[in-house]
């Protein structure tokens, strides 16, 4: 970190140091990590007085930046008003986020904050004072943005009140990682991820494993034991629940209770006459149905969710998970607080950043009312995977697992 940054964060941490030399221009960043995704509110807002959230934005804070506070910007010299006014909650300090191949790769980094009342609007920068973009959206003003360049970073989320006056600032440590070298032996690849396993058999399924432990800190357990579920599963789809346990971690979640993930048998529902079938038995006559895509153990039926604390999530639960129309991840988002804001957050922050190829939730039919069905589809190389995955849904059109589990 260079001495101009390091001037920057101690601003940040409300020392009042001026940072001569350290002024708003975001040109390196913008280079290195393109434009925010927009989700929240108006990228590039570290132009003077952005989005209209201060009158007099032209005049520069104690360090020369123009921000979006505008006039307010002193308050780097005055010493901004800190406490429990805003703290960022995601990314967690010293997460490892990694990116996903691409052109160029990018790691979706999503930032949220537990904001004061009094806060209006956020301004999310970055170690070089480039504006990733501000959020307006209560509670948790949140904002996700691609980043391009590897190795350990920092941002500042910094609160305003509904005149542009600054209220405070947070600080956070991460860390942007490399994506994963894919295409060659995916149990070494396992193996570099410190996933504990058993290599197996399984009809329809590719590279099977039986997983002895936790997935990147995470337990993928059935049902409410403790212990990691027995499913067979492939090879390929574990590196998936691997990137969706640094996502639940980011979340607070440590265990996750699954309704199951393979099962070989035709869609739609399981019943007596569509059961699972084993190596031994019979090819089933699916039709036009075709096969569930538990099938090919690719996928997972999530219902309950655990934090650190014990606390338990049920999807199950209609006061945890409160259904609603309008589109899961559009309109139906808006309306939700407490345990269902973070559940419907959770699925669709594992679409858009490219986890899972669909994701169905309760929205979708009454056959999914008590857990998220998310899978990679049928089958694929690790590069056919990605390109699926640029075209996530959630509870949008028809899917091979519509009618059940």
């Amino acid at each position: 970190m260079s001495g101009c940054v390091g001037a920057r964060r101690f601003w940040a941490w409300g020392l009042g140091l001026l940072l001569l030399g350290c002024g708003a221009s975001g040109a390196g960043e913008r280079d290195s990590d393109g434009e925010p995704s927009g989700v929240s509110g108006a990228g590039g807002a570290g132009a003077a007085g952005a989005a209209g959230m201060g009158a007099s934005g032209a005049t520069a804070g104690a360090g020369g930046e123009a921000g979006l506070g505008g006039a307010s910007g002193s308050a780097g010299a005055a010493g901004a008003v800190q406490g429990a006014v805003i703290e960022i909650t995601s990314p967690v300090s010293g997460a490892v986020l990694r990116q996903v191949p691409g052109s160029p790769p990018k790691a979706a980094v999503h930032f949220e904050v537990v904001a004061a009342p009094a806060v209006a609007a956020v301004e999310y920068r970055t170690e070089t004072a480039y504006s990733l973009g501000v959020s307006r959206l209560t509670p948790g003003f949140p904002l996700d943005f691609g980043y391009e360049y590897v190795g350990e970073r920092w941002a500042e989320a910094i609160a305003f009140d509904a005149n542009g006056a600054e209220l405070g600032r947070d600080t956070v440590d991460f860390t942007i990682a490399p994506p994963l070298v894919t295409g060659g032996d995916c149990y070494a690849e396992l193996d570099a991820l410190g996933v504990s396993y058993t290599r197996t058999s399984a009809r329809g399924v590719e590279q099977a494993v039986h997983v002895k432990g936790p997935i990147g800190g995470v337990t993928f357990s059935s049902g409410t034991s403790t212990n990691p579920m027995g499913d067979p599963v492939a090879c390929e789809f574990v590196k998936t629940l691997h990137a969706f346990a640094a996502l639940l971690t980011e979340r607070g979640f440590v265990r996750v209770g699954t309704l199951g993930s393979y099962c070989y048998r035709c869609c739609c529902a399981w019943s007596e006459t569509n059961q699972c079938r084993s190596l031994s038995d019979a090819e089933p006559n699916c039709g036009s149905s075709g096969y569930s895509n538990h099938s090919w153990g690719r996928a997972v039926d999530v219902r309950y969710l655990w934090k650190a604390n014990g606390t338990r999530y049920d999807i199950n639960d209609p006061s945890h998970f409160v259904m609603a129309s309008g589109g899961t991840c559009t309109g139906a988002i808006g309306a939700q607080t407490g345990i269902s804001l973070e559940l419907y957050q959770l699925a669709c922050l594992a679409s858009s950043r490219r986890i899972f190829g669909t994701t169905l939730t309760p929205n979708y039919n009454a056959a999914h009312r008590n857990h998220f069905h998310m899978d990679i589809g049928r089958s694929g190389t690790p590069s056919s995977f990605i390109t699926r995955s640029l075209m996530p849904e959630v509870d949008v059109g028809e899917h091979p697992d519509s009618c059940g589990e």
